[in-house]
């Protein structure tokens, strides 16, 4: 019924998580375009759709680092959703486990993992 409703539109506000499946900005930025369906605020701003677009064909990380954070700043400015908070996670992990990968969403695989 949740995801009815987001889907729908039909709510005045809303808790959500959302994580980047890469560790690109990107991942975050991208939801909130006009065109995604997971744009569950319904966010339309050609000037951040544009910056997103931009920033796929740039060939200089540095050009597309600058136009994602212009993206960023067009997002903050118009404040679509409010940030509560920010999940940390802190993982002791002894030096004998080797093949360990943090990954953004806190899964690792433990096929891969060995110990010596």
């Amino acid at each position: 019924m949740f995801f009815q409703k987001l889907r729908s539109g039909d709510f005045t506000v809303a808790r959500f998580a959302q994580f980047a499946p890469y560790g690109d900005p990107y991942g975050i930025l991208q939801p909130l375009s006009t065109p995604s369906p997971g744009n569950w605020a319904g966010y339309s701003n050609p000037r951040f759709d544009d910056l997103l677009r931009q920033s796929n064909l740039a060939t200089d990380a540095a050009a597309r680092g600058r136009l994602l954070a212009e993206a960023e700043r067009v997002l903050m400015a118009d404040y679509p959703m409010v940030t509560l908070y920010h999940q940390v996670t802190r993982r002791l992990i002894s030096p004998k486990v080797h093949g360990w990968v943090d990954t953004p969403r806190g899964t690792t695989p433990t096929r891969f993992l060995s110990h010596r």
